[in-house]
Protein backbone atom coordinates (compact mmCIF):
# COMPACT_ATOMS: atom_id res chain seq x y z
CA UNK A 1 0.00 0.00 0.00
CA UNK A 2 2.94 2.21 0.66
CA UNK A 3 3.34 3.23 -3.46
CA UNK A 4 -0.33 3.39 -4.10
CA UNK A 5 -2.58 6.46 -4.78
CA UNK A 6 -5.49 6.65 -5.22
CA UNK A 7 -7.77 10.05 -5.88
CA UNK A 8 -8.16 10.57 -1.69
CA UNK A 9 -4.44 9.47 -1.42
CA UNK A 10 -3.89 12.11 -4.12
CA UNK A 11 -5.52 15.00 -1.92
CA UNK A 12 -3.78 13.75 0.96
CA UNK A 13 0.01 13.72 -1.33
CA UNK A 14 -1.08 16.81 -2.00
CA UNK A 15 -2.45 18.56 1.38
CA UNK A 16 1.24 17.10 2.55
CA UNK A 17 3.49 18.63 -0.54
CA UNK A 18 1.40 21.99 0.14
CA UNK A 19 2.09 22.11 4.00
CA UNK A 20 5.68 21.11 3.33
CA UNK A 21 6.09 23.64 0.99
CA UNK A 22 4.04 26.13 3.57
CA UNK A 23 7.64 25.14 5.66
CA UNK A 24 9.87 26.33 2.89
CA UNK A 25 10.90 22.46 2.29
CA UNK A 26 9.38 22.49 -0.87
CA UNK A 27 9.22 24.87 -3.42
CA UNK A 28 6.69 23.97 -6.36
CA UNK A 29 4.75 26.50 -8.21
CA UNK A 30 1.97 25.63 -10.55
CA UNK A 31 -0.58 27.48 -13.25
CA UNK A 32 -3.91 25.75 -11.72
CA UNK A 33 -5.18 24.95 -8.36
CA UNK A 34 -5.98 21.51 -8.82
CA UNK A 35 -3.61 18.80 -9.88
CA UNK A 36 -3.94 15.35 -11.69
CA UNK A 37 -3.07 12.30 -10.25
CA UNK A 38 -0.64 12.25 -12.82
CA UNK A 39 0.39 15.40 -12.31
CA UNK A 40 1.14 15.15 -8.12
CA UNK A 41 3.07 11.34 -9.49
CA UNK A 42 5.47 13.70 -11.79
CA UNK A 43 6.17 15.96 -8.80
CA UNK A 44 6.92 12.99 -6.69
CA UNK A 45 9.22 11.18 -8.90
CA UNK A 46 11.15 14.75 -9.78
CA UNK A 47 11.63 15.58 -6.02
CA UNK A 48 12.57 11.89 -5.50
CA UNK A 49 15.41 12.51 -8.05
CA UNK A 50 16.90 15.17 -6.11
CA UNK A 51 20.44 14.41 -4.78
CA UNK A 52 19.45 16.70 -1.82
CA UNK A 53 16.76 14.69 -0.67
CA UNK A 54 13.94 12.69 -0.91
CA UNK A 55 10.23 12.08 0.12
CA UNK A 56 8.30 8.99 1.02
CA UNK A 57 4.47 8.58 2.01
CA UNK A 58 1.89 6.33 2.92
CA UNK A 59 -1.67 6.67 3.36
CA UNK A 60 -4.16 4.31 5.29
CA UNK A 61 -8.18 4.91 5.79
CA UNK A 62 -8.53 2.29 8.38
CA UNK A 63 -10.01 2.71 11.51
CA UNK A 64 -7.25 2.35 14.26
CA UNK A 65 -9.09 2.24 17.92
CA UNK A 66 -7.16 2.58 21.26
CA UNK A 67 -8.08 -0.93 22.34
CA UNK A 68 -6.53 -1.82 24.47
CA UNK A 69 -7.24 1.07 26.49
CA UNK A 70 -4.23 2.92 28.69
CA UNK A 71 -1.40 1.29 26.59
CA UNK A 72 0.32 2.65 23.57
CA UNK A 73 -0.97 0.75 19.76
CA UNK A 74 1.02 1.22 16.74
CA UNK A 75 -0.24 2.09 13.54
CA UNK A 76 1.04 -0.78 11.49
CA UNK A 77 -1.03 0.24 8.31
CA UNK A 78 1.32 3.21 8.12
CA UNK A 79 4.88 2.48 8.11
CA UNK A 80 7.44 3.69 6.36
CA UNK A 81 10.93 2.54 5.78
CA UNK A 82 13.41 5.64 4.84
CA UNK A 83 16.97 6.47 4.44
CA UNK A 84 18.72 9.31 6.08
CA UNK A 85 22.42 10.23 3.60
CA UNK A 86 24.73 12.11 5.96
CA UNK A 87 24.43 15.54 6.15
CA UNK A 88 20.70 15.14 5.80
CA UNK A 89 18.14 16.73 8.26
CA UNK A 90 14.41 14.96 8.47
CA UNK A 91 11.03 16.29 8.58
CA UNK A 92 7.81 13.98 9.70
CA UNK A 93 4.26 14.93 9.27
CA UNK A 94 1.51 13.31 10.48
CA UNK A 95 -2.46 14.01 9.47
CA UNK A 96 -5.36 12.11 10.47
CA UNK A 97 -9.32 12.48 11.84
CA UNK A 98 -9.84 11.84 15.73
CA UNK A 99 -12.92 10.77 16.97
CA UNK A 100 -13.81 11.07 20.59
CA UNK A 101 -16.76 8.57 21.39
CA UNK A 102 -18.61 10.26 24.40
CA UNK A 103 -20.92 8.12 26.87
CA UNK A 104 -21.85 11.00 29.38
CA UNK A 105 -19.02 10.02 31.62
CA UNK A 106 -15.43 11.38 32.39
CA UNK A 107 -13.09 12.77 29.71
CA UNK A 108 -12.32 11.12 26.64
CA UNK A 109 -8.76 11.29 25.27
CA UNK A 110 -6.05 10.19 22.81
CA UNK A 111 -2.24 10.68 22.75
CA UNK A 112 -0.56 10.83 19.49
CA UNK A 113 3.17 10.15 18.74
CA UNK A 114 5.72 9.41 16.66
CA UNK A 115 7.35 5.91 16.90
CA UNK A 116 10.74 5.93 15.41
CA UNK A 117 12.82 2.41 15.21
CA UNK A 118 10.53 1.22 17.47
CA UNK A 119 10.88 3.69 20.01
CA UNK A 120 7.79 6.02 20.53
CA UNK A 121 8.83 9.53 21.21
CA UNK A 122 8.03 11.74 24.23
CA UNK A 123 8.24 14.90 22.10
CA UNK A 124 6.31 16.41 19.80
CA UNK A 125 2.82 14.93 22.10
CA UNK A 126 -0.33 15.70 20.32
CA UNK A 127 -3.18 15.50 22.59
CA UNK A 128 -7.32 15.34 22.04
CA UNK A 129 -9.68 15.43 24.87
CA UNK A 130 -13.44 16.35 25.03
CA UNK A 131 -15.11 18.32 27.80
CA UNK A 132 -16.67 15.68 30.88
CA UNK A 133 -20.05 14.60 29.51
CA UNK A 134 -19.74 16.18 26.07
CA UNK A 135 -20.19 13.44 23.85
CA UNK A 136 -19.06 12.53 20.59
CA UNK A 137 -16.19 15.12 19.44
CA UNK A 138 -14.47 15.04 15.91
CA UNK A 139 -12.05 16.85 13.84
CA UNK A 140 -8.46 16.69 12.11
CA UNK A 141 -5.17 16.27 13.90
CA UNK A 142 -1.60 17.46 12.22
CA UNK A 143 1.68 16.34 14.07
CA UNK A 144 5.02 17.34 12.88
CA UNK A 145 8.61 16.86 13.77
CA UNK A 146 12.11 17.43 12.48
CA UNK A 147 13.87 14.89 14.56
CA UNK A 148 17.67 14.45 14.66
CA UNK A 149 18.57 10.98 13.54
CA UNK A 150 21.50 9.16 12.55
CA UNK A 151 22.10 8.69 8.79
CA UNK A 152 20.99 5.00 7.65
CA UNK A 153 17.84 3.50 7.19
CA UNK A 154 14.94 4.02 9.75
CA UNK A 155 10.99 3.58 10.05
CA UNK A 156 8.50 5.45 11.35
CA UNK A 157 4.86 4.74 12.84
CA UNK A 158 2.46 6.55 14.66
CA UNK A 159 1.14 5.32 18.05
CA UNK A 160 -1.75 6.03 20.15
CA UNK A 161 -2.81 5.59 23.63
CA UNK A 162 -6.23 6.28 24.54
CA UNK A 163 -8.47 6.07 27.79
CA UNK A 164 -11.76 4.67 25.67
CA UNK A 165 -12.13 1.64 23.49
CA UNK A 166 -14.38 3.52 21.16
CA UNK A 167 -11.87 6.19 20.65
CA UNK A 168 -10.48 6.03 17.14
CA UNK A 169 -8.17 7.87 14.38
CA UNK A 170 -8.66 7.07 10.44
CA UNK A 171 -8.15 8.64 7.34
CA UNK A 172 -4.24 8.72 8.19
CA UNK A 173 -1.06 10.13 6.37
CA UNK A 174 2.30 9.89 6.89
CA UNK A 175 5.40 12.43 5.28
CA UNK A 176 9.01 11.89 5.64
CA UNK A 177 11.28 14.27 3.91
CA UNK A 178 14.96 13.86 3.95
CA UNK A 179 16.81 17.28 2.96
CA UNK A 180 20.21 19.40 3.17
CA UNK A 181 19.84 22.16 5.44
Amino acid sequence: MEKKIGAIGAIALISLILGAAGLGLIYITTQSTELSPIEIMYIYEKINQSSTGKIWTNVDYSKIYSTPTVTWKNHTGLIISFEVQQGESVYLSFNCEFYLQGDGGGQKYLYIRFDIDGVITTTPEGTVSDNPGSGYVYGSFTLQDFPVLSHGSHNVTISIYGNYALNYIDDCSLLVQTFIP
